[in-house]
């Protein structure tokens, strides 16, 4: 317990030694008059300053025997008394002072929560019931018992206390302020602001109620309203922190973000060691998306509290942003160290394990989470990418069912809908689905137009629905409204790619890759480069991204491998897929690009094992079936090349490479009418495919009519991208969890 207070505390120093020299000062003032009462409580204020309690104790008998209705004597007494853990002779002297006028607010208040903190809470409100017996119209001592209510956790109690007191005495200004804090816990926030406002008619300059009466304002969502009431206290106090730190929570609500870090600079000025504060001003930098700025914040408030939660876990949330999941996964853990119940922590660590290819151990820890929270839609929705990525399809859709129940337009979870569905083969539902999405998309853009985020979900689901044009027209509204969002430039980059406009895909990743870039940032940044013919730029930008990320990405490889494959240095290609793979053996875009190498490089024994790899990584990815079935054939194992173009065609069975391979294994097996028909069935895809085309001519068959080579086209760059399109992943975990503003 901390040291005994006196209700009329003089501003004395605290070094011992002065102590000690006004503590002799006033024994020579008390040897002149030893019947002053004041000065027998001074010294014992004195001597209790001095860790002399027991002399305290009998200064302060002293001064109520010379003067039986000396309150704050009998007040310093039974603080001190409690300090000794001698409560029943506490409390007796805290009865003499009770039934006194002369009680005021500050001392009621220390005498309060002294007996709160020394557990005597209930035997507290036993002597209020014996002195309100004998007093009941002073309405100090029911605003005092409200106080000590509301530290018994008894809300419902305090405001009835408060509402007597005010009753008895309507100008009593602490009462509504008292009044105002309780009825603001319970979450009545109209009646607190108007509670308030009739405390603020009495105390025009308070500085911590116009502070209370902007945080009321905000928590009824009045944002705007609230940051004047803040600005009014810090014109009458401009060293108050809390405001200062309000109005930076509240600025970063609205999305001002720089103002908000203005207004937390104040606040750290005045107090640079507040691990909430630091916290909060990391936040602000992570939103801003400059995640590594954001981390020296996180570790400054962890430098002060090594044990805080939220900044722990926060740490991780800037290393998920910055694609370094490995990292992300340790500050995870260590939040959850501190918290095992703290189910956001949980929530982030299946997020970094899903991206990291753990999806067991991540549909574990997505499962606590909702365990503890099963209210969170992004949680729902990031275990229905798991249970997908585990092929489980039914058990993913109803996970995604439940994130829409509890956001009925959330777009995200409908294009993981429409994923589970094309999965499980009903292509009109998913469309339904995707079209469901764009519905909702765009009445929530009716609502709000100037959302980024909603035309970067927008672009998303017109995508999915092959509308190309519209899908660069939604994601360029969203970068006319937030010019350098990255998620926002990743997808119009990607489409563009995929459209075969490189040079303005390459604008999009060089502004991308100016702002807070991730490793598949830069890497995708070099392919570009390569594809547009700047070979030489592409390999600086992978290695600017090797210095940064020290080797440990396997996605840098991955793009070393392509750009030199590009550039005509197979082996050198090879040898960046394989170290790519070692990095990260369960990618399947690493094992096909290491496959397809081989099979481009005459080993088709080694693209065996690496597309093999590749198909149990991803095994809806047609190309890889078709790659696998490819080096199967060269080894003359017809059997595993069969099975494997038929699993392609499965997946899609307008894949003319599949029926090319399955009509070649038919005509080294001997099955002559099932090669033709395969091999026509190629052809009725694409008439060039000149696999088709061998297969017939060798059996003497003549091309189907109606089918005319394509004139031939000029050549084409090799493609950097993936294989083959992904799932739409879940979204990172965005704002890291802060602490509310405070209430004083």
């Amino acid at each position: 317990m901390a040291a005994p207070t006196s209700a009329t505390d003089p501003p004395l120093t605290e070094d011992p030694a002065e102590l000690r020299k006004v503590a002799a000062l006033c024994q020579e003032l008390l040897d002149a008059d030893g019947t002053n009462p004041v000065l027998w409580n001074n010294k014992g204020v004195l001597l209790d300053r001095l860790d002399d309690h027991e002399g305290a104790l009998a200064c302060y008998a002293k001064a109520v025997t010379l003067d039986p209705r000396y309150d704050v004597a009998w007040f310093n007494k039974g603080n001190t008394l409690v300090y000794l853990d001698r409560c029943e002779e506490a409390l007796t002297c805290y009865h003499a002072g009770l039934l006194l006028d002369a009680a005021d607010e500050p001392t009621l208040h220390d005498m309060v929560a002294t007996l709160a903190e020394a557990g005597q809470g209930r035997k507290a409100l036993a002597l209020f019931d014996r002195v309100l017996d004998d007093r009941p119209r002073e309405p100090r001592l029911w605003w005092a018992r409200g106080l000590l209510h509301e530290l018994l956790r008894r809300p419902a109690d305090a405001l009835t206390d408060y509402q007597t007191a005010l009753r008895l005495a309507p100008e009593f200004a602490a009462a509504h302020v008292a009044r105002g804090n309780v009825l603001f816990e319970m979450a009545r926030f109209d009646e607190s602001y108007r509670t308030y406002e009739a405390a603020l008619r009495l105390l025009p300059e308070d500085v911590e109620l116009w502070n209370n009466m902007g945080f009321v304002l905000y928590s009824l969502g009045q944002q705007e309203r609230s940051l004047a009431y803040y600005e009014k206290s810090l014109t009458l106090n401009p060293e108050y922190k809390v405001a200062w730190y309000n109005k930076g929570y509240t600025l970063q609500s609205l999305g001002r973000l720089e103002e908000a870090i203005v207004a937390y600079d104040h606040a750290l000025s005045l107090d640079p060691d507040d691990e909430v504060l630091l916290n909060n001003r990391g936040n602000a930098e992570y939103n801003l998306r400059r995640y590594p700025t954001s981390i020296p914040f996180f570790e400054r408030a962890l430098a002060l509290v090594p044990e805080y939660d939220i900044a722990l876990n926060n740490i991780g949330n800037a290393y998920d942003k910055m694609g370094r999941h490995d990292e992300s996964l340790l500050w995870h853990e260590r939040a959850l160290a501190v918290n095992r119940r703290f189910d956001y922590a949980h929530y982030a660590r299946g997020y970094a394990l899903h991206k990291l290819g753990r999806d067991r151990q991540a549909l574990a820890s997505i499962n606590r989470s909702l365990e503890l929270n099963p209210d969170y839609e992004y949680t729902w929705m990031t275990k229905g990418q798991v249970l997908l990525a585990l092929d489980r399809p039914e058990e993913a859709l109803d996970c995604f069912d439940r994130a829409l129940q509890l956001q009925p337009r959330f777009v995200d979870a409908c294009l993981g809908r429409a994923d589970v569905l094309e999965r499980l083969g009903r292509p009109a539902q998913a469309t339904a689905a995707l079209e469901v999405a764009l519905g909702h998309a765009d009445l929530l853009l009716v609502l709000s137009p100037q959302d980024y985020l909603l035309w970067l979900a927008k672009g998303q689901v017109l995508q999915r629905l092959l509308r190309a044009e519209q899908a660069i027209a939604a994601f360029s509204r969203g970068l006319a409204i937030k010019g350098t969002h990255p998620p926002l430039l990743r997808a119009r980059a990607g489409l563009l790619l995929r459209q075969g406009d490189d040079p303005a895909a390459l604008q999009d990743l060089q502004t991308l890759c100016a702002e807070v870039p991730t490793i598949d940032d830069w890497a995708l940044l070099a392919e570009t480069q390569a594809r547009c013919g700047d070979s030489q730029q592409a390999l600086g930008t992978l290695n600017t991204a090797l210095k940064s990320d020290e080797g440990r990405s396997g996605r840098i490889f991955l793009a070393l491998g392509r750009v030199h494959q590009a550039r005509g240095d197979l082996p050198l290609a090879i040898s960046n897929f394989a170290r790519a793979a070692e990095l990260e053996p369960g990618d399947a875009p690493v094992q096909y690009a290491l496959g397809a190498a081989h099979l481009h490089a005459g080993t088709p024994s080694l693209a065996t094992v690496a597309l093999r790899a590749a198909v149990a990584a991803d095994p809806y990815d047609a190309i890889a079936w078709v790659a696998l079935g490819r080096a199967c054939a060269l080894q003359q194992d017809h059997p595993g090349a069969i099975a494997a173009f038929e699993r392609a065609l499965a997946l899609d069975e307008q894949h003319e490479g599949a029926w090319a391979g399955l009509a070649s294994c038919a005509q080294g097996q001997g099955r002559r009418e099932r090669a033709i028909d395969c091999a026509t069935a190629a052809l009725r895809i694409d008439p060039d495919s000149a696999e088709a085309r061998e297969v017939l001519t060798a059996l003497g068959e003549p091309l189907p009519e109606g089918l005319e080579p394509s004139p031939p086209s000029p050549p084409v760059p090799v493609a950097a991208t993936e294989p083959s399109a992904r799932s739409q992943d879940a979204p990172a975990p965005t704002a890291p969890t802060v602490a509310r503003p405070e209430h004083r």
